[in-house]
């Protein structure tokens, strides 16, 4: 069971890095692409960068979040039902 543990830590910290660096992707390409949209490639950005946070929580605590809000699914799912 730790050795499962372990890994699953890892890929999650992998996929994190994964993410991260997208990011990086979004930011200098608004360095050199003329044709970038500011918002779009800063907002994508962002959004890759929530997703890397939220994967590093989960491997430090075993729980999964939404990567909009970083909070548990549950708790996203509530919000979204109460928004109705």
């Amino acid at each position: 069971m730790t050795t499962e543990i372990t890994v699953t830590r890892k890929l999650l910290h992998e996929s994190a890095d994964h993410w991260d660096q997208l990011a990086d992707a979004q930011e200098r390409r608004l360095q050199w692409d003329p044709h970038a949209v500011t918002g779009v490639c800063q907002n994508k950005s962002a959004l890759f960068r929530r997703a890397a946070t939220s994967l590093r929580a989960q491997a430090d605590d075993g729980i999964p979040r939404c990567a909009c809000h970083l909070i548990t699914y549950e708790e996203c799912t509530q919000r979204r039902r109460d928004k109705r």
